[in-house]
């Protein structure tokens, strides 16, 4: 499969296009420019989520057919056989469209693309054992976690994706913390964001969401960068088809209200909710401040932040059956939660305590879907979040592997 992101000074491509000094030639509808700088402009087309590197002189042949034109019509003979090949990987991409050819029915978008890869990986194209996907999406409530998929994968490019010069396979990370690498031999793909259409009913959002989960392949592990905490819900009806299902969610706040019945899901809901899907079998909430006053469902297990600095090894061997999806809502990263008194301890889970539960959830049980979520961009801490952000997400792609997950 090619690379989305090739460049146009790549070889020329294979595809045949036929004559294209008989065609009038098109800009598609769908371009966008992504980016530029003074040498190059990346463009991208929203609708199949390609995307093409152009130098500023290709961008401007590129710009000529705003209008349909043909080929001869924008450049001179001479200089006709090197712009074919430019024009075969432009059309190649969707990015030039045949101007008189029927238009193909549009299918409905299911991705757009991004302007940051998480950990500058690769696009998704090929098989790969973690695939990140975006969900800019809220309920336009108290906080605003439509931009934290942009600013976690923005932060997230301190932590570079590289290969092995030796065998080519991902080189990981070594995580200073713990003294050892990890990711190490892991294949790590950005599958750019789920289309929103603000204004649009959440049920259709939810069912496109599924959509896109169902493309990743069936071996692949997604990271779903949300997004308030009610994207979790459309991640566990996607992933629970695959088997019995366990939603563990690491939170400072409860989300085991009932359910309201409201063709919006609230995120205060999300554990009612979900335990209304067929395959989910248990909601666990860890971390919370304080517990809830009311008894939980047979089906709802807390533990709060006091209950797993007690005993969270034994805490975590607890058989809740099937396999486990970790949301983590990024509310446990704000100063409130992770700030210290003089004894040094934390209202809160701190990061190190965060990370040892991951990979002890990890150790115990197999984990086939990460989400974070509840990241409030505009908080002026949002960047301390999305770095912890990055460091919980790395972490919890590693704890999968700790359950059978290195074999993927």
């Amino acid at each position: 499969m090619r690379n989305p992101d090739s460049s146009i000074d790549a070889p020329d491509s294979p595809a045949v296009w036929g004559d294209l000094s008989t065609i009038r030639l098109v800009l598609s509808d769908d371009l966008i420019l992504e980016s530029q700088d003074a040498t190059h402009v990346t463009v991208a087309n929203t609708a199949t989520a390609a995307r093409m590197k152009l130098s500023t002189a290709a961008y401007q042949f590129l710009k000529a057919f705003a209008k349909p034109r043909r080929l001869e019509e924008v450049v001179p003979p001479g200089a006709a056989a090197g712009a074919r090949a430019q024009v075969g990987r432009l059309l190649e991409k969707r990015l030039l469209l045949d101007a008189d050819a029927p238009r193909a029915v549009r299918a409905d978008r299911l991705r757009t693309t991004v302007p940051y890869r998480f950990c500058n990986a690769p696009a998704h194209g090929a098989a790969s054992d973690f695939v990140v996907l975006g969900v800019p999406y809220d309920l336009a409530g108290a906080i605003d976690c439509r931009a934290a998929p942009t600013a976690i994968r923005q932060k997230s490019l301190d932590y570079l994706y590289r290969m092995r010069i030796a065998d080519g396979r991902p080189n990981g990370w070594f995580d200073a913390n713990r003294e050892t690498w990890i990711m190490r031999g892991a294949s790590l793909a950005d599958a750019g964001d789920v289309y929103v259409e603000y204004g649009e009913a959440q049920a259709e959002l939810f069912g496109r969401i599924a959509s896109v989960l169902g493309t990743l392949g069936e071996g692949a592990v997604p990271v779903v960068l949300g997004g308030d905490g009610s994207v979790t819900y459309a991640v566990a009806a996607a992933l629970r088809r695959r088997g019995p299902l366990t939603v563990v969610r690491l939170s400072a706040e409860l989300a085991t209200s009932p359910a309201s019945g409201a063709e919006v899901l609230g995120t205060e809901e999300v554990a009612a909710r979900v335990l209304e899907l067929e395959g989910v079998e248990r909601f666990v909430s860890l971390g919370a401040l304080k517990t809830s006053p009311a008894s939980p469902s047979g089906r709802v297990t807390l533990y709060d932040v006091e209950a797993l600095r007690r005993a969270p090894l034994d805490t975590l061997a607890c058989d809740w059956g099937g396999d486990v999806h970790l949301s983590i809502d990024l509310g446990l990263t704000t100063p409130e939660c992770m700030r210290t008194d003089e004894h040094g301890v934390s209202a809160g889970l701190s990061q190190a305590e965060l990370r040892g539960v991951i990979s002890a959830l990890g150790q115990r049980h197999r984990i086939v879907g990460i989400d974070l979520v509840g990241l409030d961009t505009r908080s002026r801490f949002a960047h301390l979040s999305a770095a912890v952000a990055c460091d919980l997400a790395l972490t919890a792609m590693e704890a999968s592997r700790g359950h059978g997950g290195a074999e993927r």
